[in-house]
């Protein structure tokens, strides 16, 4: 694959020109720049942005419930149905199952909703709001799989 990264593509370009290239900021300064852009603006961005704080919200009650299913399916099955650990185990195939079907649902969305907008848009510049789609059905599928 060729190289995307602006600030290799921009020394490349200096170096081929014959320019001189701009020696590397000191590593104060890169980590400086590293705690703003990696810690501090995403904390920024969740108090001061509603739509982050709500999507942050939505995601935090969703790993909630599944993590905590994670740890109660097997727990219900054996004491409730008295499972044997590995068929306590087999349950998690509605699991799999599952992943299964968002993989199809997210190739199929690929390949039927986004990437029939390349004609419509210059090359590379295909808005991001396609990509909610298959966010949008799982939006509806997740409770639904969880009350089934």
């Amino acid at each position: 694959m060729r190289e995307t990264f602006a600030p290799v593509l921009r020394r490349r370009i200096a170096i081929q020109r014959g320019q001189s290239v701009p020696p590397s900021p000191p590593l104060s300064a890169r980590l400086r720049q590293f705690l703003l852009v990696g810690l501090v603006r995403p904390i920024d961005m969740l108090f001061a942005e509603p739509i982050s704080t709500f999507t942050c919200l939505y995601i935090a009650v969703n790993f909630g419930i599944l993590f905590s299913l994670f740890a109660a399916v097997p727990y219900v099955f054996s004491s409730v149905y008295h499972f044997s650990v590995e068929d306590a185990g087999l349950v998690f195939l509605a699991v799999a199952v599952g992943c299964l079907f968002a993989f199809i649902t997210i190739v199929l969305c690929n390949k039927l909703l986004y990437l029939k907008q390349k004609p419509n848009f210059p090359p590379n510049k295909i808005p991001p709001e396609y990509r909610l789609y298959p966010a949008m059905f799982g939006s509806i599928g997740l409770p639904i799989g969880l009350f089934w």
